[in-house]
This record gives C-alpha cells, sequence and structure tokens, in this order.
C-alpha cells in the first residue's frame, strides 16, 4: 500500500513543479501563452493532463532503473532524458508555440530536458522520504 501512495504521490507532485515551471516559462517569461488559438482554460486542462502523463512516465522509468533493475542513475539525468524524447515527439510533428531557427529550438529543447530533470528530482525526492518515513516507523516499532 505504501508503494502505491508514494508513487501516486510522486506523479502528482511531478506534475505540479513540471506544469508550474512550464506556466512561469511560457506564461510570464516568453509570454507565448497569449498566442494559443483555442480557449486557456481548455488548454490549460489539456496541459495538466499532458504533464500527469509525463509525470506518470518520469515516475515508471524511475521505478523501473532504480528499483528494479538496481542502476544507480542520477534522477535528474532520467528525468532530462525523459525530456529528451519527449521533445522529439513534439519537433517531429511540429509542436511548438512560437519561433523558430537554430536558438529558439536549442532554448526551447534545454528548457523542456530542465523542467523533465526536475520532475524527476521530485519523484526521487518524495521516494527518498517515504523510503525514510519506513526506515523510522520500523525504528519505532
Amino acid at each position: 500500500m505504501r508503494l502505491q501512495r508514494r508513487f501516486f504521490l510522486a506523479c502528482l507532485l511531478s506534475a505540479l513543479v513540471m506544469m508550474a515551471l512550464s506556466y512561469a516559462w511560457h506564461g510570464l517569461l516568453l509570454t507565448d501563452l497569449k498566442h494559443i488559438p483555442s480557449p486557456r482554460s481548455l488548454f490549460m486542462a489539456f496541459a495538466a493532463m499532458a504533464y500527469l502523463a509525463i509525470a506518470l512516465l518520469i515516475s515508471v522509468v524511475y521505478v523501473i532503473v532504480r528499483h528494479h533493475l538496481q542502476w544507480r542513475l542520477n534522477p535528474l539525468l532520467i528525468g532530462a532524458l525523459c525530456g529528451f524524447c519527449i521533445y522529439l515527439i513534439a519537433f517531429v510533428f511540429g509542436i511548438s508555440f512560437k519561433g523558430s531557427g537554430t536558438e529558439h529550438l536549442l532554448l526551447d529543447f534545454s528548457w523542456q530536458m530542465l523542467e523533465q530533470a526536475l520532475g524527476a528530482g521530485v519523484v526521487a525526492l518524495v521516494y527518498h522520504f517515504a523510503e525514510l518515513h519506513s526506515e523510522q516507523w520500523e525504528e519505532a516499532s
């Protein structure tokens, strides 16, 4: 039962962090969100679903790599690799806000990798604190 709770908590917190970072980047710094042709509430609902799916992917990869395969791969690298793959898919399908050119591509690509790396960092923190908590619980018994 503890595994399920920490898995879903990791997914939810990771999605919230990545969504907040995305909104800060695209909404506040670049002001890309005002150029969206669809209603903002609809876009935000779909973005929330997308970030939940991304967080789920990162969490599954983290659990497989760290707990099943026993590889000691840095969680930030796991997230960056997921961000790399996600951006490749978005690039191939032409999903982007605005701008063109190599500089825009590299900046957006780097941001995507950073965003997902921080999301994976949140997943790792949730698992770390859950493990600490379970060890303290076992010691108290």
